[in-house]
Order: C-alpha cells, then structure tokens, then sequence
C-alpha cells in the first residue's frame, strides 16, 4: 500500500504543478538578449506593402476551437477597420 501512495502522490504533485520555474544567470541573460538583438538585426525589415502582401499569400489556418465565432468575426471587422482606415 506505500508504494501505491508514494505512484499517487508523486503524480499529483506533478499534475499541480504545470510550469516549473528555473534561474538563470545575469550573464546568461545578458547573452540571450544580444544573441536575439543579432537575430532581429540579421532579420531585417518590411514595409506594411510587403506585410500586407505576404499575408495575402499565405495560406489561411483555421480558427483555434476555443474561439466562439462571434470573436472571429469581431477580430476579423476590427482587422479589416485598421487596414481601411491607414
């Protein structure tokens, strides 16, 4: 019967804990930062035409299950607002 104890309590602390926190260094930090300011950097940039033009292209996904369709549609008015109005 302990064995069994030890399998359900071990499962239920990992069942309440579904993040886990780690530390990191400043020094680990810092050297995130700079690799990802490198990246953006080598990414370089887009005017909204070419935005605009590759979300055209690209092939629409569908809208996420937990979404109610009013939401979609609501997003949808808003997105369609702010491209009008630039």
């Amino acid at each position: 019967m302990r064995l069994e104890q030890y399998v359900l309590n071990s499962l239920a602390q990992l069942a309440s804990f579904p993040y886990r926190v780690e530390y990191f260094s400043p020094e680990v930090v810092q050297q995130q930062r700079e690799s990802f300011d490198k990246l953006l950097a080598s990414l370089g940039t887009a005017s909204e035409e070419e935005m605009d033009q590759i979300l055209a292209e690209r092939e629409p996904g569908g809208p996420g299950s937990e979404l109610p369709p009013e939401v979609i549609a609501r997003f949808q008015q808003l997105l369609e607002s702010k491209r009008a109005s630039s």
